[in-house]
This record gives C-alpha cells, structure tokens and sequence, in this order.
C-alpha cells in the first residue's frame, strides 16, 4: 500500500517537472489531497513534530491501531520510541509530523474498516459452522 506521503511527493514533484496538461492535472489532484489531510505545500518540507492523540476502544482496535502504527512509521522510526498510551484512558500518543499524521490517519481508516468488513465475515461463517457442528437447523 502506497502511503498519503509518497503519493503526496510524487504529486508534487509531477506538477513541477510535468508538462502542461500532466503538470495541471498532478497540481490539482496535490491539492485537493492536501486540503483533504488540511496541508499546504510547506507541510510535505516541515518535519516539525506535534503530539497527536489517537483513541481506541477495545483491545482488538489496540492491536490494529499498533499495527498500523509500526506499519506506517517503522518499528525503529522516533514517533513509536518516544510513543505512549494508557490502556486505563484507552489513549496513544505520538509525537508526529503533519505528513506523518495525515498518512497514519489515512491507513487507519482503510485498515479499520477492512478489519470490521471481514470480522462480520468471519462471524457469519463461524455461527453457521458452530450451528451445524452443534446440529442446531431442523432435519
């Protein structure tokens, strides 16, 4: 999966060396992305950090969240190391640039509701299979 920060760069990097129509469209789609995440050009450069603030509810979003976490930043990357969440609170904190908010933002989204499309999945297969299993349809 490509992520917000590489498409973003790409974008703009197409928009400055691209040519007329291509370079028109690559600005337009740039910034349509960037007011979409609320950047501006400066954001892609500024690697200034901010503590963001990601909620969960459950242990299984914990997980997920976690694994998105080191996904979209690395298991070795500043914002993990210097990380920290209350399960008490049920909060993380991250201390993270504008870009890599707006891409971690993006893959939680995508993430979470894949995870709840194919848990329904799962469910629905499981009752089924427990109630044949447990003999529970009429003969």
């Amino acid at each position: 999966m490509e992520t917000i920060i590489d498409k973003l760069k790409k974008l703009a990097a197409l928009a400055q060396r691209g040519e007329y129509g291509e370079a028109d469209n690559a600005r337009r789609l740039l910034e349509k992305q960037l007011q979409k995440y609320g950047l501006t050009m400066d954001d892609l450069e500024n690697a200034d950090r901010k503590e963001r603030v990601f909620d969960y509810k459950t242990k299984y979003e914990f997980n997920l969240y976690l694994a998105v976490f080191v996904h979209a930043l690395g298991s070795k990357s500043y914002a993990l190391k210097n990380g920290k969440y209350n399960d008490n609170t049920k909060h993380f904190w991250l201390q993270l640039t504008d870009l890599e908010f707006a891409d971690v933002c993006d893959q939680l989204d995508f993430y979470c509701k894949q995870f709840k499309k194919e848990r329904k999945q799962i469910m629905d297969n499981l009752i089924g299979a427990f109630c044949i299993k447990q003999d529970l349809f009429d003969p």
